[in-house]
C-alpha cells in the first residue's frame, strides 16, 4: 500500500499531467476557431470531460492564457546567471541555450503558434508580460553573445541582430516541425544550436593559431565583420548636388 507521501506525488503528478492536457486542447481549439470563438464547452468536449471539470484546473479562458505566458516567461528564466547554461565556454552557453530553447519550442508548437497569432487578443496584462519575456529572452542572448565578443570566442558582429537571428531560426521551428518528419526533436535541436554557435565564432583558423599568420588571420577576420556591420549601420552617402543639373545644348 502505498504512503500518505506517495499518494500526494502520484495525484499531484496526474493533476499536472491533466493541466497539460487541457492546455494542449485548449491550443489546438484556439489554432482553429480562435479565442474568443472557443468556449469551455468547446474544450471539455474535445476532451471528453465535463465543463466543471475543466474549472477545477483553469477558472478561466484568461487563467489558460496566463499559463501558456507563463511558459515564455519560463524560457526567460533560463538565462540567469545561476543556471546550468551559464558555465562553461560562450560557445557551450549558445549551444545549450538554443537546444533546451529548440525542444521547448518544439514540445509546445501549437501554444506558441497561438500566442503568435492572438498577441493582440490577449488582456492587457497578459500582453505585457508576454512582451516583457520576449525582452528579457533577448535581453538573455545578447549578453552571452556580447560576453562572447568581448572574450575574443566569438567575432565582433551586432549583438542585437545576432539575438534576433538566432531567436528567429528557433521560433520558427513551431511553424514546420512535423512529427512524421526524418529528424527527431532531438536531432533538429543539435543541428540549430550548432548552426547558431558556427553564426557566432571566429574562424577555426583564427582560433587554432598560435603564430603571427593566426594575428594576422584575427586582424582580417574582425575587418571583414567591422565591414559587415559598416553595410548595415553606415549613413547613406549623400549624393552631390553640385553639378547635378543637365547641361545646356551647346549652340
Amino acid at each position: 500500500m502505498p504512503s500518505k507521501n506517495e499518494a500526494k506525488s502520484a495525484t499531484t503528478k496526474r493533476k499536472k499531467l491533466i493541466a497539460e492536457d487541457v492546455l494542449e486542447h485548449s491550443a489546438i481549439l484556439f489554432s482553429q476557431k480562435g479565442v474568443g470563438g472557443t468556449s469551455f464547452q468547446d474544450i471539455a468536449n474535445a476532451m471528453g470531460l465535463t465543463r466543471a471539470a475543466i474549472y477545477y484546473y483553469f477558472p478561466s479562458k484568461d487563467a489558460i492564457l496566463t499559463a501558456m505566458v507563463e511558459e515564455t516567461v519560463e524560457a526567460a528564466a533560463f538565462f540567469g546567471d545561476d543556471s546550468e547554461n551559464a558555465h562553461g565556454s560562450f560557445s557551450e552557453q549558445i549551444r545549450s541555450i538554443v537546444r533546451h530553447k529548440v525542444i521547448h519550442i518544439i514540445n509546445r508548437r501549437i501554444r506558441l503558434r497561438v500566442l503568435d497569432r492572438s498577441e493582440k487578443e490577449l488582456p492587457k496584462n497578459l500582453a505585457e508580460r508576454h512582451d516583457v519575456a520576449k525582452r528579457g529572452v533577448l535581453a538573455g542572448y545578447m549578453k552571452v553573445i556580447s560576453r562572447g565578443i568581448a572574450a575574443g570566442e566569438f567575432r565582433p558582429l551586432d549583438a542585437r541582430l545576432a539575438a534576433f537571428t538566432i531567436i528567429g531560426m528557433c521560433n520558427w521551428v513551431a511553424w514546420w516541425f512535423k512529427e512524421e518528419g526524418p529528424a527527431s526533436p532531438a536531432q533538429i535541436a543539435d543541428f540549430i544550436a550548432d548552426t547558431a554557435v558556427r553564426s557566432l565564432q571566429r574562424s577555426t583558423k583564427v582560433q587554432n593559431g598560435n603564430s603571427l599568420d593566426s594575428a594576422i588571420d584575427q586582424l582580417k577576420d574582425t575587418v571583414s565583420s567591422l565591414e559587415a556591420l559598416k553595410s548595415i549601420y553606415a549613413p547613406p552617402s549623400k549624393s552631390r548636388t553640385k553639378n547635378t543639373r543637365p547641361r545646356r545644348p551647346l549652340r
